[in-house]
């Protein structure tokens, strides 16, 4: 199972190419750890307090701390948090959830695409539970 969390930027690398603004934050479910040289995927539910259904993905990692990680553009703080009892989902992205997690079935093990399908047959049964309002 995904771990849900809260990414929020922090603060930009000096000399890094600017991407979200410092604040920014959004809440998924985290599909790899921070490792170095690889890039953190969320599959994201909320941005910034809205709904915001959809795949994040930072830059390659280049530090990892308690709590924390660095990528060449950012430092975002990574918080767990615990899985949402309700999360605003519309028909549509219902639909577009069930498709993106059909196009990923056959992702290989160990793979990105293996965690993002684990991560949006989550969000399914959440949604399929009625634990998400439309």
């Amino acid at each position: 199972m995904a771990d849900y969390v809260r990414a929020t930027k922090t603060e930009r690398v000096p000399g890094g190419k600017e991407s979200l603004a410092v604040g920014h934050w959004l809440d998924g479910f985290l599909t790899n750890p921070p490792r170095f040289g690889e890039s953190v995927r969320v599959l994201r539910l909320v941005t910034n307090g809205r709904t915001a259904l959809g795949a994040f993905g930072t830059t390659g990692v280049v530090e990892v701390r308690p709590g924390e990680f660095w990528t060449r553009n950012s430092v975002y703080q990574l918080r767990a948090l615990p899985t949402p009892a309700k999360v605003t989902l519309s028909a549509e992205e219902y639909q577009a959830a069930l498709a993106r997690a059909e196009m990923l079935m056959d992702a290989a093990a160990g793979t990105f695409e293996e965690a993002e399908l684990e991560a949006w047959a989550q969000l399914i049964e959440i949604y399929e539970a009625g634990e998400i309002n439309d």
